[in-house]
């Protein structure tokens, strides 16, 4: 089994079927970039996955984060580090820096718990076989907190979570939201406009053939009129009846 590292680094060339229209990484891509090295920092040490799965037990990721400083292009090639930041009796918390040429592009921070894979209820940490290796640095220095939509309420649209929608942990993939979400925005508009900073809050798992409700509010500014460029965006799992994810954006 491998010795656990203080962070990883992982390049990733931009394939043509991961741009947008503005032959841009897509949003929904970064954030499997930023899955997939989450996982690659932890596989073969005894808190990667298939260690955990022998003890019935499985990390999920909660709240994360991120600025977009500049969205890398079509062909470029990313250095994705991560590293392990802080961790208390239920969270973990990681934090992530996407460079080009050592050039700073985004940064991101994310919360995770440990779960156990019968009960799917939290895990206390300090049943982890093996500590972490921390390092103190941030990607982002604002710490994720709750989100409390206010606005206006624009457009809502039902999803589905069908066979695509789920990983291998039978539920929709954190991904998948980001998709829903994005997709109640007209067309036009998101040609036009790039996400500068996203949260999203992942409040309970959606399963197999539940419908979600995703709801798009437009953001107030301070003197109370709609801001062109803030919005928030809700899914309300209705088959449990329950609210399923939360999301911030911020466009420029």
């Amino acid at each position: 089994m491998r010795e656990l590292r203080n962070s990883y680094t992982e390049d990733f060339r931009i394939k043509s079927y991961e741009n947008d229209v503005r032959q841009k990484l897509r949003l929904t891509t970064l954030f499997q970039y930023l899955q997939e090295v989450a996982g690659r920092h932890v596989t073969d040490t005894p808190v990667g996955y298939d260690a955990l799965e022998a003890r019935g037990q499985f990390w999920v990721l909660v709240r994360i984060r991120a600025r977009i400083l500049r969205m890398p292009a079509w062909r470029d090639t990313v250095s994705v580090e991560t590293w392990a930041k802080r961790m208390d009796r239920m969270f973990a918390y990681r934090e992530y820096e996407v460079r080009k040429d050592g050039e700073l592009l985004i940064a991101a921070t994310s919360e995770w718990m440990l779960m156990d894979r019968e009960s799917r209820k939290p895990c206390r940490l300090s049943c982890l076989p093996a500590a972490m290796p921390l390092r103190e640095e941030e990607g982002l220095a604002e710490r994720i907190g709750k989100l409390v939509p206010a606005g206006r309420g624009l457009t809502s649209r039902k999803c589905v979570a069908r066979y695509s929608d789920i990983d291998m942990y039978h539920h929709v993939n954190n991904t998948k939201y980001i998709e829903w979400a994005m997709d109640c925005f007209e067309y036009s508009f998101l040609a036009g406009h790039e996400v500068e900073e996203i949260q999203i809050n992942f409040v309970a798992e959606v399963g197999p053939d539940e419908e979600v409700s995703v709801s798009l509010i437009g953001a107030l500014d301070e003197n109370g009129l709609a801001d062109a460029l803030h919005y928030y965006i809700e899914g309300y799992n209705t088959a449990k009846q329950m609210k399923a994810f939360q999301m911030e954006v911020r466009l420029r």
